[in-house]
Order: C-alpha cells, then structure tokens, then sequence
C-alpha cells in the first residue's frame, strides 16, 4: 500500500537528479562539438589568398644529399623541365617553403634611410620565402603592383624583392610601394628593390592575423632545399607517381618527401577544429545515449511504482491518454532542468573556456545553443513516450482487486 508515495518527494528527486545531470553534461558536449563544427565551416570558407585545388607540392632536398650549389641550381632547372612536360601539368614553380607553411628564415626588415627595424604587430623579425619567376601565377597569387621576377634578375644584379600589401600599405601608406628599397637583416646591408606587390595570403594558419612577408628570387638567393608546387588540370593526387619517376630518373638516391594534394595540407591545417568536432560530438552522443536510458528507466519505474495510482485515476474516469501526458510532463520537468543548467554550464563556463579556439562567431550564435537544446528535449520526450507506454497495459479492475 506504500508504493504510490515512494515515487514523491525526496526519492522522486533522487531518481531525477542524475537523469537531469545526463542531459546537462549531454547538452554541454553536444553544444561543443556545434560550436567546433561551425568554427570548421567558418575555416572551409575563408580565402586563403591562394588556388589550393588542383595543386601537386613535394619536397626535393639536393643539399641533404650533398650537392653544391651549381649542382643543385642544375638539378632544380632539369628538374622543372621534366615536370612541365608531363601530361597534365598547367605549369610547375619552386619555392623555398610550401603554402600555409609559413617560411624558415625570417629577418629584420628596414627601410631605406630608416635605423629601426619595421614592425609588425609588434614584431621585428619577418617571414622571408625564396621563389622563382611565375611562382605567383602557379600559386594563384594575385600581383597587385610592379612585375614578378624575371631571368633577368641574376645573381650579379642590383638586388630585387617582392613584398605583400600589408607590408607595402604599413610601411609607405598611401604610396606606390614598387621602386621603394628595403634592408634584410640589418641597415647596412646591400638594400634590395621592391619591384612588386603580392596580395596578402595566409601564410602559416589558416587563421592568422595580417602581417609582413617578403619574397627573394633564387637566381640572387641560394636555398638547398625547395618544395615543388604543380598546377594540374586534374587530381594532383593521380601525378604524385609521375613526380617520382622524374625525380628517380634525375638522381635514384634523391627522395620526393611530402609527397600530396595542397588540399590535404589545407586540411591538415584545420586539424585541431575537425578533431575537436568529432570528439566532443562522439561524447556527446555517447552523453545522450546514457540521458535517453535514464529517461526510459525513470519514466518506466515511475509507471510500475505508481500502477495503483494510475488504477484510482482510471477508475474516477481518467484516461490512458491522460495519465500518459502527466507522466511525459514530470518527465519534461526532469529534462527541463537538466536543459537549462546544461545551457547556462555552456553559455557561461565552456565558451569561455573554448573561446580562444573558436573562430568567427561561432561561440556566440544562438542557433547552436537552442538548436542543440531542441534536439535534446525532443529525443527526451521520444524516449519518455515510448517507456510512458506502459500504462496502456494496465488493467484497473485487476490492480485494484489485489491491493
């Protein structure tokens, strides 16, 4: 005869408790991988101020392999002319570092006539990548002003650079930027000219903040290692196997390392957004999964405690359907409160923490956060229906004979 009230009051909440802590904890990871998921699409779309569709890169180091630099210089000209001539290829250009891999050296940069060193962004020391002449046009880099660099920019001539907009816009605002002279490393350096401009371009990160770069041309600047960067006219992936044989036909001991498609660098690069997504998405479920039991166990022992209950309430002339609603309302009671200390735990605490990671306004859209709440409620309530079902099996006279 005790039965109807162990289901109230203190044991009720007790039941209660941890199925609205599931569905917090649900609703905060579920929110996290939304939040990253958006902060990924955000990524997709941004320009990268670079075609990275269609492109083959790999790397060829003559120096690790003991060549000097006639012999290098040698092999990287063969080397072009054996890739241009492949089926396939659009066109081929060296460059000391890959796309979206930043650059190794970085420099001091000073203007002509001027002691300190530029800064950007407080920072002295700029990002300086040796290419040859059409690395732009291959790359899909616009040149906003002055020319690229030509063969005619030998070793014994004046000095030459490239620089990008936001270097040329910072250091003579207002100015045309192209015959300026600029000093690498320190004043008294030989200055070199600046005879063009290059559009801005993310350079290490996918998100990155503008900054200086220059650009030096081979034929006045060694480097012991480049990396080959081929357009082609179908998947880059497919003339990897080409690229090997030309570099194998040139020197067998040489190796073609780093080997891919731009794009599987490009996605490399959002590496962190995508694991992030993926594992606070697989908690998430997994956290959802635990919340939709609880709610099916809670809304199923609530029926069996209170079956007698439910007899009284039939027999005054209640209807299955009726006592069916009452239970799936004390169950979204349950989910209610467990929903809303989630929302507030992923409003206030994880989007300050995960902040920083996100980009856009993803840590902010609403979209998300009730989206996410919505889909949770919803599969709660599924989940109660289904286990609040049980009430169509009772049979009033029978229960009420045997209490």
């Amino acid at each position: 005869m005790r039965a109807p009230s162990l289901l109230s009051g203190r044991y009720r909440r007790l039941l209660d408790a941890p199925v609205a802590t599931q569905v917090a904890l649900a609703l905060v990871a579920l929110v996290g991988a939304g939040l990253f998921l958006q902060s990924l699409q955000t990524a997709r779309k941004i320009d990268l101020g670079f075609e990275a569709a269609h492109m083959a890169v790999a790397t060829v180091a003559p120096g690790d392999q003991g060549y000097d630099e006639p012999r290098a210089r040698s092999f990287y000209r063969s080397l072009l002319e054996r890739v241009r001539a492949l089926p396939g290829v659009r066109s081929a250009t060296l460059s000391e570092n890959r796309l979206l891999r930043g650059a190794i050296v970085r420099s001091e940069i000073y203007r002509e006539g001027d002691g300190k060193p530029a800064l950007s962004g407080g920072q002295s020391l700029h990002r300086v990548n040796i290419i040859i002449p059409g690395f732009f046009r291959t790359a899909g880099i616009p040149l906003l002003a002055g020319r690229d660099f030509a063969e005619t920019d030998c070793a014994t001539c004046p000095p030459v650079a490239i620089i990008n907009r936001t270097m040329a816009e910072t250091l003579w605002p207002g100015e045309n930027a192209t015959g300026k002279r600029i000093h690498l490393i320190g004043p008294g350096t030989p200055p070199a000219e600046v005879i063009g401009v290059a559009e801005d371009m993310r350079y290490r990160a996918v998100f990155e903040a503008p900054q200086f770069f220059v650009y030096l041309p081979l034929s006045q600047v060694y480097a012991s290692t480049m990396i080959l960067h081929v357009r082609t006219s179908g998947d880059p992936e497919a003339l990897l196997p080409a690229l090997r044989h030309e570099v194998a036909a040139l020197d067998p001991q040489l190796p073609l390392a780093d080997a891919a498609s731009m794009e599987h660098f490009v996605d490399e690069a959002l590496w962190f957004e995508r694991t992030s997504a993926l594992l606070l998405g697989t908690l998430g479920a997994l956290a959802l999964v635990l919340a939709l039991l609880g709610i099916y166990a809670t809304a199923a022992l609530s029926v069996a405690h209170r079956s007698r209950e439910m007899a009284v309430r039939m027999a005054l002339g209640a209807t299955r359907g009726n006592l069916q609603r009452m239970i799936l309302r004390e169950t979204g009671l349950v989910i209610g409160a467990g929903i809303a200390a989630g929302w507030l735990l992923a409003f206030f605490g994880l989007r300050n923490v995960i902040a920083a990671q996100l980009h856009g306004n993803a840590a902010s859209n609403p979209l998300i956060y009730a989206g996410q709440a919505l889909l949770l409620l919803a599969a709660g309530l599924l989940g109660g229906y289904f286990s609040s079902r049980r009430i169509l099996r009772i049979e009033p006279a029978l229960i009420l004979r045997e209490a």
